[in-house]
């Protein structure tokens, strides 16, 4: 079994693809959110559905080719170190949003937006 090397960094990515009628109400472009975390060389996608969670390792990448690979399916994407936090909190309306907040490492609040949470993003970085 291959060890798994502490996360580094990730890429949050943003879509305007979601199964759900009610997305129709949010930003375009901004309708669902999923994390690409690297560990060592690989990159893990942790995409956070409401009623499933996909996980898929991609080995060998960097981080241009895998940006460039989901900006060719439509993704907007930014960079973000990954930040070791206690906040361990799991809300009773846990959506992409609050559990990609939770896989990076930033306080999530409730009802957060994809949107939303980009702009946090965008902010932090300063």
């Amino acid at each position: 079994m291959k060890k798994v090397e502490p996360l580094s960094e990730a890429i949050v990515f943003f879509t305007n693809e979601s199964p759900k009628w009610w997305v129709q109400y949010l930003k375009v472009g901004f309708r669902h959110c999923f994390v690409a975390l690297r560990s060592g060389n690989d990159w893990i996608i942790y995409d956070p559905l409401l009623k499933s969670t996909t996980f898929c390792v991609i080995p060998n990448y960097t981080a241009s080719m895998l940006k460039e690979h989901f900006k060719q399916l439509g993704c907007l994407n930014i960079e973000v170190d990954v930040r070791n936090t206690t906040n361990n909190r799991m809300y009773l309306a846990t959506t992409c949003v609050t559990r990609v907040a939770l896989a990076i490492g930033i306080p999530s609040k409730p009802w957060w937006t994809p949107y939303k949470l980009y702009k946090e993003i965008i902010k932090m970085k300063g």
